[in-house]
């Protein structure tokens, strides 16, 4: 059995999964040079009746099983397909703005990192951006906010970087 075939049974046996494969998306994305958009800080699984809130944060995916978190990242993935109907040709920048849930001290990483992780794996999946090494996504950066109670998220823009661009950000590297 592929590894493919073993994750796709793994992931039908749980329960609280539900698979979401877009075979049908085309390449058909309007070009863009930049995109912004809100992103979820959580996901919600188990039975409806029973549903348990996943924080996606680093402290809590380095303890989830495997399965959890390809389910959660599914699901993740499923929650922003329809935010992902652009494409950025070339090299880009994201920056992620953090909105917290209440004034508890946390690690901005740590907030960041999972979903970073899940929103740059869906970019590519969905043909957003080409790939997500470091020949296309040459800068990630991200800012704390302030607290908002009523709507935390995490604000993220794809910034297509252009040739001058990059130079000039190579540059100041060598400086420091």
């Amino acid at each position: 059995m592929s590894s493919n075939n073993k994750e796709e049974k793994q992931l039908n046996q749980l329960s609280d999964i539900e698979i979401y494969v877009d075979h049908d998306f085309a390449t058909k994305l309007e070009e863009w040079d930049s995109v912004s958009m809100s992103l979820p800080l959580f996901i919600d699984s188990g039975k409806r009746a029973k549903s348990k809130r996943r924080w996606l944060t680093l402290n809590n995916y380095r303890n989830w099983h495997y399965q959890v978190s390809n389910g959660l990242k599914i699901k993740f993935k499923r929650e922003i397909k329809d935010k992902l109907d652009f494409k950025i040709e070339g090299k880009v920048r994201i920056h992620y703005k953090y909105f917290a849930p209440d004034k508890r001290k946390r690690d901005l990483m740590n907030v960041i990192s999972v979903i970073d992780k899940f929103f740059q794996d869906a970019l590519v999946e969905r043909g957003c951006i080409e790939a997500d090494d470091l020949s296309i996504v040459i800068e990630v950066n991200s800012n704390y906010i302030g607290i908002d109670k009523e709507n935390p998220r995490l604000d993220v823009t794809i910034m297509k970087i252009g040739d001058e661009e990059e130079q000039v950000i190579r540059d100041s590297c060598k400086k420091t």
